[in-house]
């Protein structure tokens, strides 16, 4: 009798646990990943500078060529990233309620529903278009740059910025908080290299600056593109102070001052402190020093979820209670 129990114990089968659905996404938004990864292998895991063995910095060249960079923004990446674009939007119908559908799914971790199952996708495709519209104006920042020494850009950066060079891969350029901030300095090192090509003409440097907004706002934006005018003052300014007309070198720079009164985060802040040292206009040195300390102080409280407020006491803006110190 035991051995009949056991041998219907071993015959009798629990089955297998049910796996939960899975989300099978629509043929659209797996051809839009494919084309996407397909166009963009050419260029993912390509270093942005490469120097020959036993080269120095002097020696430093971009492997991406502008041509085919060209090609694959302009009639690949771009024109994608605009179809994704206008495809979400009309699947939202310009709202976003599947895109906040879709983040709380994410929170709850769970998809319940075809409705959520087309959220999901809805934001998966968003992420994609974003991506895909860094990765253009990335390409589009890098075509500029060859009409510059390449070499001598990269003179411009740090030691740590240039070592990044040959270490940062496209890829990671477009898709990593060190690739913006690398990219945000490849700009800056091309405004000041047309800037040096014309000293004293504020003219190409503007002209630049209007090209970098227009190519790549993620990399250079609004403020930038008015740091940019304030330094091409400041160096009209210099150029007038040379040539005597003090008067002329002094309106120059504070209308430049003024245009940096209403960007304190962009990154011409120290050159035009050290430009404004060198015409001898202090007192404009030290309040954009104190705004831009006002400013960075004020984004990592906010980060932080703290309201802003001066170490000084009393609630004040930095350079506000420093002028009142003053006084």
């Amino acid at each position: 009798a035991n051995g009949a129990a056991a041998s219907a114990l071993a015959a009798f089968n629990m089955g297998q646990a049910v796996r939960g659905p899975e989300l099978v996404f629509s043929g659209a938004y797996e051809g839009a990943c494919l084309y996407a990864a397909r166009v963009l292998r050419a260029v993912w895991e390509v270093p942005l500078a490469i120097a020959p063995p036993g080269g120095d910095a002097l020696s430093l060249a971009c492997p991406l060529a502008r041509a085919p960079l060209a090609a694959i923004e302009g009639e690949f990446v771009s024109p994608l990233a605009a179809r994704l674009a206008a495809r979400i939007t009309q699947s939202v119908g310009g709202s976003g309620g599947p895109i906040r559908r879709a983040r709380r799914m994410a929170s709850a971790a769970q998809v319940s529903s075809a409705a959520d199952a087309s959220a999901e996708e809805a934001s998966r495709l968003a992420s994609l278009a974003a991506l895909l519209a860094r990765a253009a104006e990335a390409l589009r920042l890098l075509q500029l740059l060859p009409s510059r020494n390449f070499a001598r850009l990269a003179l411009r950066l740090s030691d740590t910025k240039r070592a990044a060079l040959q270490s940062t891969t496209f890829g990671e350029l477009v898709s990593t908080k060190d690739g913006q901030e690398l990219a945000c300095s490849l700009a800056e090192a091309y405004l000041k290299e047309t800037a040096d090509d014309q000293p004293g003409s504020g003219g190409d440097m503007f002209h630049a600056a209007n090209a970098l907004r227009a190519a790549c706002p993620q990399f250079f934006g609004e403020a930038e593109r008015v740091g940019a005018r304030a330094m091409s003052l400041l160096g009209a300014a210099a150029a007038a102070k040379r040539g005597g007309a003090e008067g002329e070198a002094s309106e120059r720079a504070a209308h430049a001052i003024e245009l940096l009164r209403a960007a304190p985060l962009s990154r011409a802040i120290g050159s035009a402190c050290a430009a404004l040292e060198q015409l001898g206009e202090y007192e404009g040195l030290v309040e954009l020093a104190l705004r831009r300390a006002d400013a960075v102080a004020a984004q990592l409280l906010a980060a932080a979820g703290e309201a802003p407020t001066s170490p000084l006491g009393g609630g004040a803006p930095f350079h506000g209670a420093a002028a009142a110190g003053a006084a």
